[in-house]
């Protein structure tokens, strides 16, 4: 009898054993999956990061771009209007030239209206038997 319980106890030691085994075998393929899912996840984000990186590379490039012709318009607005300035201070002068040619005009003809005057003799006016010279 005691070989029987001994068979019997080890049958279930084996059938212990082998389910023991068995689930070991699922817990390292669950393993298994969960590092193969997690390598998956890193590659799709290491991809992920690899086109943002590409796409911050492009974004950089355009904003240098956009730099490099705002400021090639601002030197053409700085030329542009250097010239406007230029073209106005040269209307100013020829205005002030001309005014100042004018006042010279105008004060020699003053000037020589007053040597005429000086020059003429003096109008006798008479006046109800008074003599005045002015």
């Amino acid at each position: 009898v005691s070989n029987l319980g001994f068979q019997l106890k080890l049958s279930q030691v084996e059938q212990q054993r082998i389910k023991d085994e068995q689930n070991h075998k699922q817990e390292l393929m669950k393993i298994e999956t969960e590092r193969v899912l997690a390598e998956q996840h890193l590659a799709r984000v290491s991809t992920q990061i690899e086109q943002y990186k590409n796409q911050l590379a492009q974004v950089e490039i355009a904003h240098q771009k956009d730099l490099e012709r705002l400021s090639k318009e601002n030197l053409l607005m700085q030329k542009h209007n250097e010239e406007k300035i230029n073209l106005i201070q040269q209307q100013n002068q020829k205005e002030q030239q001309i005014m100042n040619q004018n006042f010279q005009a105008q004060l020699r003809a003053q000037n020589q209206e007053i040597e005429k005057l000086r020059n003429q003799p003096p109008i006798i006016v008479k006046r109800k038997g008074i003599c005045c010279i002015s």
